[in-house]
């Protein structure tokens, strides 16, 4: 390759080159002439019977000029004419061009051999660095997941841990009234002890109950009235230990609870007693608001509230209906109100959820930003 674009050079300068001669020369190969006038000038000259050889390109070159001659096939004794003449040099030098244009993309293309190695073995080694950092990305992730593990489940045991702190404390005050209530039991049975007096022991029906309660004992055999009265009279008291209990951290929660229970296995129950209930279901009015089945057992309970006097005063007041239609209507109303402090007391719990949630999804930020922060303050010096 480099013989063949030395050689290609070199006639290329020979043929289309024009060097610079002092002004006391022959203008055979001036600036502004080329080597095709210069080769016709000297074939001129020669037809002059002049020499051809004059101060020029060709002047120390008689052997160029006469392979010049031979295979363009100009000569002073031809006939071909001028236009052939060049046309033959013309082809010649496209020729000697094209020699030259391939020498020289046959070198480009040596040159670039070496970079597209380079460039290939650069290759594999980007990959392995790829690779490498995507490993360790992967590593650091995995790292992340397994202390967000980790801190989950401290979470999650010191959660437990706090409500069963809070469990005990809630059973150890329930303990302590059933131990005072006990206390009490005891002392009276003491003191009737000491009178020999019995007949406390014998269950007065309630009367009279205007409530649900004896509207049921109304319909209860006789043989086993003693188990229902003692059943309404002791789960309003049973039922607070467990209620404390579930509701230990609201204490909104376990007083709407606990007047629930209240009215419910109440004997004469009022309006004014379902109204104060009513007002503390009020501080829920965001849930009310959004939950549509909230909204109607609202709606239901509000209605219902005054036909239940209506019906207490159809039956005792006037007389013209029977006291199923009052204790319908009351019976109806306990629903309704067992359903809304049901729905209430759900609400609380699901509140309290989405808080400890929200509380467990700020500390796993607070800790993705922590780590974070270590693992760029770890990368900054490398």
């Amino acid at each position: 390759m480099v013989l063949v674009f030395t050689v290609a050079s070199l006639l290329r300068v020979l043929l289309f080159f024009a060097p610079s001669l002092p002004s006391n020369l022959l203008l055979l190969c001036s600036s502004s002439s080329s080597s095709s006038s210069s080769l016709e000038e000297g074939i001129a000259r020669e037809a002059a019977g002049l020499s051809p050889f004059a101060a020029g390109v060709y002047s120390h070159l008689p052997s160029f000029f006469s392979l010049l001659k031979a295979i363009t096939g100009c000569s002073s004794s031809s006939s071909n004419s001028s236009s052939s003449c060049r046309g033959t040099s013309f082809l010649l030098l496209l020729l000697v061009d094209l020699a030259t244009a391939a020498s020289l993309a046959a070198a480009a293309a040596s040159i670039q051999q070496p970079d597209e190695q380079q460039q290939q073995e650069q290759l594999p080694l980007k990959q392995q660095e790829q690779q490498q950092l995507h490993k360790q990305q992967q590593q650091n992730q995995q790292q992340l997941q397994q202390k967000q593990q980790q801190q989950q489940q401290q979470y999650r045991r010191e959660s437990a841990k706090a409500a069963a702190a809070s469990a005990a404390a809630a059973v150890g005050r329930g303990c302590v009234l059933l131990l005072g209530a006990a206390a009490a039991a005891a002392l009276l049975l003491c003191a009737v002890a000491a009178e020999a007096n019995w007949d406390w022991w014998r269950l007065q029906p309630p009367e009279p109950g205007l409530g649900v309660s004896f509207y049921l004992l109304s319909l209860v055999f006789e043989r086993y009235r003693s188990i229902f009265v003692f059943a309404f009279q002791a789960l309003g008291f049973v039922l607070m230990v467990p209620v404390a209990v579930c509701f230990a951290g609201d204490p909104l929660a376990h007083l709407q609870a606990a007047v629930a229970l209240a009215l419910i296995f109440k004997q004469s129950p009022t309006l004014a007693d379902f109204a104060f209930l009513h007002v503390l279901l009020a501080f829920n009015l965001r849930d009310i608001y959004q939950r549509v089945a909230y909204t109607k057992l609202v709606g239901l309970s509000l209605l219902v509230a005054p036909l239940v006097s209506v019906g207490l005063s159809l039956w005792m007041a006037r007389g013209s209906t029977v006291p199923n239609v009052a204790y319908s209507m009351q019976s109806l109303h306990h629903v309704l109100t067992c359903l809304l402090v049901a729905e209430t007391l759900r609400a609380s719990a699901h509140k309290r959820q989405r808080y400890e949630q929200q509380q467990l999804l700020q500390q796993q930020q607070q800790l993705l930003q922590q780590q974070q922060q270590q693992l760029q303050q770890e990368t900054a010096p490398n």
